[in-house]
């Protein structure tokens, strides 16, 4: 765990200069937020908080800093397109497409630290860990989001040369047979598999292009409309 300032400020110096971070970024602990930990940028990307809850571990500080990065490449100006919407549909759809990213971001330039992200191993491969995450889930809302974010999980770990799709489909087909769940899963899939991945030029990222950005926008508005249909 991060515990002391000055190892906070060392570990974002560090995750800084890997990303080629330009904005300033904030740490802000908030012991009432729902997630260990989130990542908000304002509009020009100039100013970005991270808060979280409790103590931040390594994996997690990095984790949120790849978040930051996505933003600057130009994520924040699909949330900025898609802002009129406030619905927990749209929240979600956001979210699941933030996480395929940040999560490949980790991978890629964290690998040995990412240990938030390899614990996704062991929750997506085993069918009772899927069935138990569904069964806990509190609302439809913990729901979705733990069905979406397997399937953000695969895409990162495609984009990273990794491919666990059959495996992690098989666990949901054993888990959940054919259910609506199994069915969201497989629909939230097919669109996710549309995203554009980050381009990475001598371990520089590239940011989107316009037409990247028209993906992921037409990505994040069908899976909004998937998520309403649940």
């Amino acid at each position: 765990m991060v515990d002391k300032e000055t190892k906070t400020e060392e570990l974002l110096t560090i995750a800084k200069s890997k990303l080629d971070i330009h904005g300033m970024v904030e740490f802000q602990q908030d012991s009432q937020l729902g997630f260990p930990a989130v990542t908000s940028s304002n509009n020009d990307c100039s100013h970005h908080l991270i808060q979280y809850k409790g103590q931040i571990s390594v994996g997690t500080l990095f984790h949120e800093v790849c978040h930051v990065k996505l933003n600057e490449i130009g994520f924040k100006k699909v949330e900025l397109r898609i802002a009129k919407n406030t619905d927990e549909a749209t929240k979600i759809a956001l979210m699941l497409v933030a996480e395929a990213y940040a999560d490949s971001l980790s991978l890629k330039f964290f690998n040995e630290e990412c240990e938030d992200v390899k614990d996704l191993d062991s929750c997506y491969l085993l069918p009772n860990s899927v069935l138990n995450g569904i069964k806990n889930s509190k609302n439809v809302t913990n729901r979705l989001l733990f069905i979406g974010m397997a399937p953000a999980y695969i895409i990162a770990e495609k984009w990273n040369g990794h491919n666990l799709e059959k495996a992690i489909r098989a666990t949901f087909q054993e888990a959940l047979g054919k259910s609506k769940n199994l069915e969201a899963f497989n629909e939230i899939l097919m669109i996710m598999s549309n995203l554009p991945s980050i381009k990475v030029n001598n371990s520089s990222i590239i940011q989107f292009s316009n037409e990247d950005l028209d993906l992921v926008f037409n990505a994040v508005t069908e899976l909004i409309k998937t998520l309403m249909s649940e």
